[in-house]
């Protein structure tokens, strides 16, 4: 079943062009913004949030929206993959 998402809380996005540049301003609420990272951050201390464009801005002006990116790997994630060695001892030619 797919997770709901979850909106940031006290986080919301503009972006303008500023000399043919992107620029995005990130207003912050830092109360409610500090809190929800608390509760959501993974092991080692991070939060992923996911930013995308709005088809519209809304009634704020905001362009984009985020929201909480909570993936984390299935069953040994974070260790580092073995290396396997692919020589051979075949006698080839070459």
């Amino acid at each position: 079943m797919k997770n709901s998402k979850v909106f940031p809380d006290g986080f919301k996005v503009k972006a303008k062009i500023i000399n043919t540049k992107s620029v995005f301003s990130v207003n912050i609420n830092a109360d409610k913004f500090s809190r929800f990272l608390a509760e959501r951050k993974n092991d080692k201390g991070y939060v992923t949030i996911d930013c995308w464009e709005l088809d519209q801005p809304d009634k704020y002006g905001h362009t984009h929206n985020a929201t909480l990116n909570d993936w984390a790997p299935s069953g040994g994630g974070g260790k580092k993959s073995q290396q396997v060695d692919n020589t051979q001892d075949d006698d080839l030619p070459f």
